[in-house]
């Protein structure tokens, strides 16, 4: 990662992830599911990405499919920090995601780190069911309504087990200090220990020696067929001592 500057902006440069996004690979996938272990996983991956922003006290403010990019071992690498911000408080801007905004982000009530995992129980909810907990296609007030009044709801025809359950619920309520993991060190000593967890073994998650459920096929460093038609890599160009794909993943 590096950054760069110009006279308008500040330009975050991140690695290029031949993977593509998580989005496409849910629809990608059957009915728009990934299976229990698949989830955990990359619920897992990005749970670690968030302890390790809240540690230093930056939310990220916008965690979405789209947002969550796989690299060419299968591991998921969080990006789009357009409205990432050190919170050590409280904040009270808008943004995000409809869909993925926590009810004290609508309500304007301040919002800090557990805005991000209210958004993680988002998309928990759609890796395992195809769809986000709260759905009023093209009524985004219905929708913020919605998500007010609570209460998940999930497609007819999908099981979903009960730890699974938990951890939404868990992630998904009301109040942000009631939420799992909103807490200190909540992450670590809480939900890294829940029952939909039991099958990682975080050290090495962490050290990226576990089997990801999916590995991209690439014919190469710079193959961009993961990504929608017309996405092309920047050619290498230096940047200091390194050689790095200039503009293939900057986010303004």
């Amino acid at each position: 990662m590096a950054s760069l500057q110009d006279a308008s902006a500040l330009h975050l440069l991140f690695e290029f992830c031949p993977g593509g996004e998580l989005l496409r690979l849910l629809q990608q996938s059957d009915r728009g599911v990934l299976d229990g272990a698949a989830a955990a996983f990359y619920a897992a991956g990005l749970a670690l990405a968030l302890e390790y922003l809240h540690d230093r006290s930056i939310a990220h403010r916008d965690l979405k499919p789209e947002n969550v990019l796989i690299d060419a071992r299968g591991y998921p690498k969080l990006a789009g920090f357009e409205f990432a911000k050190e919170v050590t408080g409280a904040t009270y801007t808008l943004c995000g995601t409809p869909e993925y905004l926590a009810p004290e982000l609508i309500l304007n009530e301040g919002h800090g780190h557990a805005a991000d995992w209210w958004a993680l129980g988002v998309l928990l909810h759609e890796m395992l069911t195809g769809d986000t907990p709260y759905v009023e296609r093209f009524a985004p007030l219905k929708l913020y309504e919605s998500i007010l009044r609570g209460g998940r709801t999930a497609p007819r025809g999908v099981w979903l087990a009960p730890a699974a359950t938990h951890l939404m619920d868990a992630l998904l309520r009301r109040a942000p200090a009631d939420r799992m993991a909103s807490v200190r060190s909540g992450a670590e000593l809480v939900l890294r220990r829940h029952a939909f967890f039991e099958q990682i073994e975080w050290r090495g998650l962490l050290g990226q020696e576990l089997s990801p459920p999916h590995v991209p096929e690439l014919s190469g460093a710079l193959d961009a067929s993961n990504f929608d038609a017309g996405f092309e890599p920047l050619p290498l160009e230096p940047l200091g001592d390194l050689a790095v794909p200039i503009g293939a993943f900057i986010d303004f």
